[in-house]
């Protein structure tokens, strides 16, 4: 359901971009998730001043790493821009002349076993560090049997993808984690969209996971070009060397002082608290949104008035 033009906030309606009624759940498509005045203020402050970009990411990290209680933690790109940089940190990990080398893989192990019926559209960014996707079983399903004869000489690492699709039929995260350090290789766990709860956040790394991507821009209501990689400090100092502001493979994921800042914020004022609460208060949000849409066009046109002020308040 389309807003009318006359009652967009002003940021849109100078563009002629209508906002709309989000029923569809925090997305991508939809712009993420809606951030909380402090986010939107701490990304202000974050503005007024120039920082080493450098220092502040490994910072950014360590704080996340100790309100998580994980081992290590690095803000990326959105869930995309964590993939990328978590194939790019198995294939080169902190060599300097294999990150300069990258996409192109020759001489290194790349290729990535990953179950098919676990994939995504997205998985694309896994590609674009320069691996080879090597997918394993059918679209119903996998078994144990296929990820091990899939590993090869090549394998730089597996791929367990947190997918609606994977239904019974699949190889479960700890179990590809088993098979991953048998082989000596790491399992590196998508699962961008799965917050809250919070105890996700430790969920897969519980289960063996060495790197573990998130998106920042849906549940945790961070800013929507931000994500979270956490697992093995190795890998993800690895991660970091393959990203910006170096001049590496993932430099086009460069993530803002601005965005840093509200991540860290988002992380601090709403995850951590009670996500029920989080997930009910979302709820009401939309609920009331729709309510008032509903009874926006309900309304005639000459007692529109009112209800424009009241929509206006949702979006202030």
């Amino acid at each position: 359901m389309n807003i009318n033009a006359s009652e967009v906030p002003s940021v849109y309606a100078r563009l002629g971009v209508r906002t709309v009624v989000n029923a569809r759940g925090m997305n991508t498509m939809a712009g993420g998730s809606l951030m909380p005045p402090a986010v939107l203020a701490a990304m202000s402050e974050a503005g007024a001043a120039f920082v080493d970009m450098g220092e502040l990411n490994r910072r950014a990290g360590e704080h996340v790493a100790s309100l998580l209680g994980v081992p290590a933690a690095h803000v990326t790109s959105g869930s995309a821009g964590g993939m990328l940089l978590a194939a790019a940190a198995v294939l080169a990990g902190e060599d300097p002349e294999r990150i300069a080398q990258l996409p192109d893989t020759a001489g290194m192990a790349h290729e990535l076993v990953i179950q098919r019926c676990t994939r995504i559209w997205y998985d694309q960014a896994l590609r674009t560090a320069g691996a080879r996707l090597v997918e394993v079983g059918t679209a119903a399903g996998c078994s144990e049997r296929d990820v091990e004869a899939a590993i090869g000489p090549r394998a730089a690492a597996l791929v367990y993808i947190v997918s609606p699709r994977l239904g019974e039929g699949g190889v479960p995260a700890d179990r590809m984690a088993s098979i991953a350090h048998r082989h000596g290789l790491p399992l590196i766990v998508d699962a961008a969209s799965t917050l809250p709860p919070a105890a996700h956040l430790r969920r897969w790394l519980d289960q063996g996971a060495d790197l573990v991507i998130y998106s920042g821009g849906k549940g945790i209501r961070g800013p929507q070009d931000t994500g979270l990689l956490l697992g093995r400090p190795d890998l993800v100092r690895a991660a970091a060397a393959n990203g910006a502001p170096n001049a590496a493979i993932g430099r086009p994921c460069k993530v803002s002082k601005e965005a840093i800042v509200g991540l860290l914020t988002a992380l601090e004022g709403r995850l951590l608290m009670d996500t029920h609460c989080l997930r009910e208060g979302e709820a009401a949000i939309v609920a009331r949104r729709l309510r008032e849409e509903l009874e926006r066009a309900a309304t005639p046109p000459d007692r529109r008035a009112g209800a424009a002020k009241e929509v206006a308040k949702v979006h202030a």
